[in-house]
């Protein structure tokens, strides 16, 4: 839930009409595959357990080329497991992070540019624990507070 990886996005070209590039650089920090290959190791070994085993439980292997070749259940494989079988969950942050030297300041305004903010999770510096969605309607609202604010709205 608290990746010490951090991926970053960048522009293709000048061309405005291009697709940015994006590098999400999963598995940067060696400690977060670490962590997941061991979670992957719990969970597997969730099937020895006496009700696991009392209800006949047991562990289905993926068919995963990129991990066939390696010990079943060994750290290696869980490794290799994590890598094939992660995902973010679309859940990106920061990429117009909210900080002094960010992209975007404390009112949500962009640096350098007149009438246009960023309302969304790319201003969180650091990925929250847990999902996004309250995390999104925060940020939103104090836009909204700000902005009413702004043009004296009550």
């Amino acid at each position: 839930m608290n990746p010490k990886s951090r991926g970053y996005v960048t522009l293709k070209s000048a061309d405005p009409v291009d697709d940015p590039l994006i590098f999400g650089n999963t598995f940067e920090v060696e400690s977060d595959l670490e962590m997941l290959a061991d979670g992957c190791q719990r969970v597997h070994n969730l099937i020895e357990t006496t009700h696991f085993k009392k209800v006949g439980g047991y562990f289905i292997r993926p068919p995963l080329p990129e991990c066939d070749s390696l010990d079943f259940g060994s750290k290696s494989y869980w490794k290799c497991y994590a890598r094939v079988m992660a995902n973010s969950l679309y859940q990106p942050v920061g990429t117009y992070m909210m900080y002094p030297n960010g992209v975007v300041d404390s009112n949500l305004k962009v640096h350098g540019l007149e009438k246009i903010r960023v309302v969304d999770a790319s201003v969180i510096p650091k990925s929250p624990t847990g999902l996004m969605g309250a995390v999104v309607q925060m940020i939103a609202e104090r836009a909204a507070d700000i902005i009413k604010k702004e043009h004296c709205i009550e």
